[in-house]
């Protein structure tokens, strides 16, 4: 083998890579585990408030030291392995700034009927249009007042300088739709920055390309309220005089002097408790006469007195007395200054922010500068972000990254008095910018600035200087969000989904191990090697902090899934060692050849596959990403373990005795399955399109008769796990929750068991504010209670038999349904083109590429029909964005599948063998039949683990790759392969012997 040291030397680094990623996983338990200790009573009763303090207090404190670099539990955190909100609980949002306002503030809230009108149009077209909301309103205009321009709407004093009312109205149009994205970006810096300082381990925000939506995901969130007000409040933008610390120095003495009072008593009262036996007398006081008794310890215990001299207000401040604070102080920092007996002693007026981020000082010291505002007697600030006209990142004096704003009539009065009144102070005042109470700026006020326009400098990088730009600006185009997405999961429901995944990770690999063992001997060993490491990789990659994506219930299935499609690469080349064996080559050659002739076939499959997953992965969203984006990591990995490491490994068992080494790949399995009698598929290759149509046919004719059981993805909604802790009938709890949603379109279906019922309903879905979401709520909650005679609590710890609960909830708007609709049918149109490109370019003619797109068409058709069928006979699963997955995964395999079989027949066509046209196909299908059955066993052991133990998330998901693999092996044989015959109508190579044989 070539590049064999390349290829240990790669193995040993990506495995080193991964062990340091996922050591933060294991250090991040670690520390968890340590928490749930300090909070544990003598009755093992955890106390939440003391674990959650205990992290606060380690937080930004170094807890795991790798080769000599120390990482905080928030670094720690950050680098771990992220798991999915439905594998802890937390909540997912989806937001969309609302276009409308921003129209409306740069038309400067006009009441103009025209402008009204288009707007109400706009919105109306935008619940079934994939356009912008802007384009729409545009069209809306023109369309209506075909004299007017746009400028005459647009051109007022808040659009002053860049939209004058002789421009065009495309220039217009330009304008807007740059302030609409310029908004949205800035809405995303203000809302990141909220999320940072929310108190949640790695929350994750992302701009949804192509939308005006931001997708927020925060794991462990347990109270969604504060989440909505969090994440729907309009920014505070705020100017306030900074009161410098050194006008506040007989309050700090007065601080100082308390702290070290307080200290010095605990000190002697420690003292005491160690020498419980020293009694005080006239001579001295107990740890005078402790300190004299033990000379060992008097210098220790005088030098610990003078220590207690200085609070740590001043100890731990960064230079001492600078007010400037290592991170992992700030708490204790904060937890001083909370005090009420502390806020007394400071005046009325001074509060207390921190910067934003940390800084360094002259010395290269990190630190993070606690400042004091003065807040005046009412506690307003003078001057507000809505004054702010316009802000843009610049170039200071010196050519130093700047940021230049203008303020409106109102704000440049205001700005004016506060200037003055700052330059005119000894030394010279300061004006700190507060967004979201912290102080991104606090500079030094040199002259009064009268007109409203002024500079703010500091250690600003450019991309520092646009960021604070965008926060200024934030204030002047006010751009408020609404929820147009939201799911919640309870941790109750989180911790049963990480036992269900982890319980099918354990099961599938079991079986699959075991298969190829009985099935390969010691090859099988090998290729079980090769899956361990793959795992192993898929696990490591995705623990890494670039990849920004976190390990979901379906991510857990794109890993069973990919551990049986593992194994493929492996006994394709097993397959082909074999076949060389019985060909008269020695062990050492028919190893090489094996490898060889696999290769160019197992890249095809993989390559093919990996299309669909790309296209999950670009048009995807949520949890599907997390799939895809598993599965592509899979799909790599498992190409260069299999065919790369497991020939490492080969190639080491076989060095001492070459071809007398005693390695085997076969077993008495293998012989009985290879002795069986050739079929012949191609000849009943027409009954079996006959049986297709007939299938396929019923199926769409109940679809029809039924619909299809969309869910709330696809048809907007809001869906509700309830819990109870006896068995409810979902039939009767629907009968009576139908006048709660006022007879709107209601599921209720028992949901993974008896205690639990799934709730979906129509009710109010155009309506996304959070008035209605309550609500519908209410309505469900009073509807269950009446049904039931149970009181409903909040928190899951609180249900009993007297009580239900909400465990989980999602809601998705009619626009967003829409939208995911339309990504899925993107998704697998388009992978169905990429897969008809790539087969085209790689066999060189139609007919393949036909082939292959009819018998994918098929195997996805015949997956609706099932799922029809099935919800015949009372089986009903839903159609969602999971069975989307499970659909272009299914496509993947099947290709998977054809490619291999069509390599086979193309590869026998070149030899110009004398066989006829269909007598080679049906050769090349039987050749490869024990592949294709090993691999759908394969894969098949592993999908029946996520039917029987993925939950009922993933039950959907898991009966649609079921059928799709027994239809896509199936298809593969009797519908793809023939279908290339019945298209090719060239002559029989073999009717005409001047003709030259078939090459493809």
């Amino acid at each position: 083998m070539q590049n064999k040291g390349f290829v240990i030397t790669l193995t040993v680094v990506i495995t080193a890579l991964c062990l340091f990623y996922l050591s933060f996983t294991y250090q991040s338990r670690v520390v968890q585990q340590d928490a749930i200790a300090y909070a544990t009573d003598a009755n093992g009763i955890v106390n939440l408030t003391k674990k959650q303090n205990y992290i606060d207090s380690v937080w930004n404190k170094p807890v795991y030291n790798f080769l000599g670099l120390e990482y905080t539990y928030k670094e720690v955190k950050d680098n771990e392995l992220h798991l999915g909100l439905d594998l802890q609980g937390g909540m997912h949002v989806t937001l969309e700034v609302s276009p409308v306002d921003i129209l409306r503030g740069l038309a400067g809230n006009t009441a103009d009927t025209a402008f009204v009108k288009a707007i109400a149009t706009a919105k109306e077209q935008q619940k079934n249009s994939q356009e912008n909301f802007g384009d729409l309103f545009f069209a809306a205009y023109r369309k209506a007042n075909p004299d007017k321009t746009l400028a005459s709407v647009f051109a007022n004093a808040s659009t002053r300088g860049r939209i004058n009312i002789s421009d065009s109205d495309e220039q217009v149009m330009k304008v807007v739709n740059g302030e609409i994205e310029s908004a949205i970006d800035r809405s995303y810096t203000i809302l990141k920055n909220r999320l940072d300082q929310f108190g949640t381990s790695s929350p994750n925000i992302q701009r949804l390309p192509g939308t005006g939506r931001i997708q927020i995901e925060i794991p462990g969130a347990d109270n969604p309220q504060r989440v909505r007000k969090l994440l729907q409040g309009v920014a505070r933008l705020e100017f306030w005089d900074v009161v410098e610390a050194s006008t506040l120095s007989n309050s700090f003495i007065a601080i100082n002097d308390l702290l070290v009072s307080e200290q010095k008593a605990k000190a002697l009262t420690n003292a005491k408790s160690a020498k419980p036996n020293v009694a005080a007398d006239s001579s001295g006081t107990a740890l005078e006469k402790q300190l004299a008794a033990s000379p060992d310890s008097t210098k220790s215990g005088l030098d610990s007195l003078q220590n207690l001299n200085i609070s740590p207000i001043y100890s731990l401040s960064v230079p001492q007395g600078a007010f400037r604070y290592d991170l992992k102080d700030t708490a204790e920092i904060n937890s001083i200054f909370k005090r009420q007996e502390i806020k007394n002693i400071l005046p009325r007026n001074v509060g207390l922010y921190w910067a934003a981020k940390p800084d360094k000082d002259v010395n290269g010291n990190e630190a993070l500068e606690l400042y004091f505002l003065d807040l005046g007697r009412n506690g307003k600030a003078k001057l507000t972000g809505e004054v702010i006209t316009d802000a843009r990142n610049d170039l200071g004096p010196q050519a130093q990254p700047a940021v230049s704003m203008n303020m409106n009539a109102a704000g440049t009065k205001i700005w004016a008095k506060m200037t003055a009144e700052a330059a005119g102070k000894s030394p010279r005042g300061r004006i700190a910018i507060v967004l979201d109470n912290s102080v991104y700026s606090a500079p030094s006020v040199n002259d009064e600035i009268p007109n409203g326009n002024s500079q703010i400098t500091g250690n600003f990088t450019p991309d520092e200087a646009k960021d604070l730009a965008n926060i200024l600006k934030a204030g002047s185009l006010p751009a408020p969000t609404k929820i147009v997405e939201e799911a919640i999961v309870g941790p109750t429901l989180g911790q049963v989904a990480q036992n269900q995944g982890l319980i099918s990770i354990v099961c599938g690999l079991a079986l699959v191990v075991i298969f190829m063992v009985a099935y390969y001997a010691k090859g099988g060993w090998v290729a079980n090697l090769a899956l361990l490491f793959n795992v192993f990789f898929i696990l490591g990659i995705l623990a890494q902090p670039t990849l920004s994506t976190a390990l979901t219930l379906p991510g857990i299935a794109g890993i069973v899934l990919t551990m049986g499609m593992a194994v493929d690469a492996n006994v394709l080349i097993f397959e082909r060692i074999k076949e060389e064996l019985a060909n008269g080559l020695k062990l050492r050659a028919a190893i090489k050849k094996g490898y060889d002739k696999a290769f160019a076939t197992i890249l095809d499959s993989n390559l093919t596959t990996l299309i669909t997953a790309l296209f999950l992965f670009l048009l995807g969203s949520g949890p599907i990403k997390g799939f895809a984006i598993t599965l592509i990591i899979g799909i790599i990995s498992s190409f260069f373990t299999a065919v790369y490491i497991s020939r490492v490994v080969v190639d080491w068992m076989i060095a001492k005795k070459g071809d007398d080494s005693n390695v085997s790949f076969d077993t008495f399995i293998a012989r009985a399955i290879r002795k069986r009698k050739e079929f012949n598929f191609v000849k009943y290759s027409k009954p079996a399109y006959i049986v297709s149509s007939v299938i396929i046919l019923i199926g769409f004719v109940l679809i029809f008769v039924q619909g299809l059981n969309l869910g709330v993805d696809f048809k907007g909604g809001r869906s509700y796990v309830v819990s109870f802790t006896k068995p409810v009938v979902a039939t009767d709890m629907k009968v009576a929750l139908s006048e709660s949603f006022e007879n709107a379109g209601t599921e209720v279906k028992n949901y993974g068991s008896n205690s639990v019922v799934k709730v979906t309903t129509s009710w109010l879905i155009d309506d996304d504010s959070d008035l209605t979401d309550e609500k519908v709520k209410q309505a469900l909650v009073n509807g269950v209670s009446k049904f039931s005679g149970l009181t409903f609590v909040e928190n899951e710890s609180g249900l009993d038999d007297k009580h239900f609960t909400i465990s989980s909830s999602s809601k998705v708007g009619a626009t967003v349904a829409d939208d995911i609709k339309n990504s899925a049918w993107k998704a697998s149109l388009f992978s169905l083109i990429g897969i008809f490109i790539y087969i085209l370019v790689r066999f060189r003619k139609w007919q393949y590429s036909a082939g292959a797109i009819i018998a994918t068409a098929h195997d996805t058709l015949f997956v609706f029909a099932a799922f029809a069928i099935a919800r015949l006979f009372g089986i009903s699963f839903e159609i969602d964005q999971v069975f989307v997955a499970a659909i272009l995964t299914i496509i993947g395999y099947s290709i998977n599948d054809t490619v291999i079989i069509f390599d086979r027949i193309r590869e026998y066509f070149a030899l110009g063998t004398s066989h006829d046209r269909a007598k080679i196909v049906n050769d090349a299908v039987n050749h490869t039949l024990s592949r294709t059955i090993i691999t759908a066993g394969t894969t098949l052991l592993t999908v029946i683990v996520l039917l029987f133990f993925g939950g009922e998330v993933m039950r959907g998901f898991a009966f649609a790759l079921f059928v799709g693999i027994v239809v896509g092996t199936y298809s593969s044989i009797f519908i793809a392969a023939p279908t290339v015959l019945d298209l090719d109508k060239e002559e029989n190579p073999t009717t005409d012997p001047k003709k030259k044989p078939v090459t493809v």
